[in-house]
């Protein structure tokens, strides 16, 4: 189910296995490819990696692994692409091993949104080991966008620039690259954007006042780079310690103040961590 493509020159599929000393499910490079070796294990290895739990972004997944075969010929030229869906359903499980996915199959939590946070953040250190770029998208994240051009629809991609010039940043010296929000700057103002009664139910009163006092007591100088979290790439193989640092005081944050916006923590815990972002 992990390798569906018939495509005679296939990017990479992954193999689940089961770490001997965790027992975490892990998912690793594998090149074969129907019983065939592809001519293609040099090239640097990609994980597509989301989460479509507790019926939030049911429609999982929105595009076909296999599209990134279709990308422009320099980023195929560069890349061995593998998309790993977590689900805890077995109809989307389904739904993304057709689609060329390899699904995660979960079980339902009490806490979905506290679980979906969690393995976004810190599934990398047991599931996804081996790849040298870890790139993950919110479900609502597709891989190609309508737009309107002059008299027409088209269909404009939302990833291939983006996703080469990130990687061209990683292999630059830095460890994870993420998007500056669309609407505000600083985290004071995402503050205000999540106060309850105006944001969406992530973060209570007693949550937002832990995440300043532990902003203030920091001495965290906000400045204007607040990233939208929905898409973050980062580098897997060959990662500075700071980068699994960081990923720790970010969650560890979250827990902490009880807030489950994540984006609001993200870029304190990378400068706590001194993370190169």
């Amino acid at each position: 189910p992990m390798c569906t493509s018939g495509r005679a020159d296939p990017v990479a599929c992954v193999e689940p296995r089961r770490s001997k000393t965790s027992g975490h499910l892990q998912i690793t490079p594998n090149y074969a490819q129907k019983g065939r070796i592809t001519e293609r294990p040099h090239l640097r290895s990609v994980v597509i990696f989301s989460i479509a739990t507790n019926q939030y972004d049911s429609d999982m997944p929105s595009y076909n692994c296999d599209v990134f075969s279709g990308l422009s010929s320099s980023f195929y030229a560069r890349y061995n692409v593998s998309c790993v869906l977590v689900v805890d359903s077995t109809e989307i499980a389904a739904r993304a091993s057709s689609a060329g996915w390899h699904p995660m199959l979960v079980k339902p939590h009490t806490n979905p949104k506290h679980f979906q946070r969690h393995l976004k953040i810190l599934a990398y250190a047991t599931t996804l080991p081996g790849f040298d770029y870890i790139v993950y998208h919110d479900g609502k994240m597709g891989l190609h966008r309508w737009r309107w051009a002059p008299g027409k629809w088209q269909l404009h991609c939302l990833l291939e620039k983006h996703l080469t010039f990130a990687m061209d940043l990683l292999d630059s010296g830095f460890d994870i690259v993420g998007y500056k929000h669309p609407k505000r700057s600083h985290t004071r103002e995402e503050i205000v954007a999540v106060a309850p009664g105006t944001g969406d139910g992530l973060c209570s009163p007693k949550s937002i006042a832990a995440v300043r006092r532990m902003l203030n007591a920091s001495g965290f100088a906000d400045p204007s780079n607040l990233a939208d979290t929905s898409i973050l790439i980062r580098r897997g193989t060959g990662a500075q310690d700071n980068l699994a640092a960081g990923l720790r005081k970010w969650w560890g944050a979250m827990v902490a103040t009880r807030c489950m916006r994540d984006q609001l923590s993200f870029t304190w815990a990378m400068w706590e961590a001194r993370v190169r972002f």
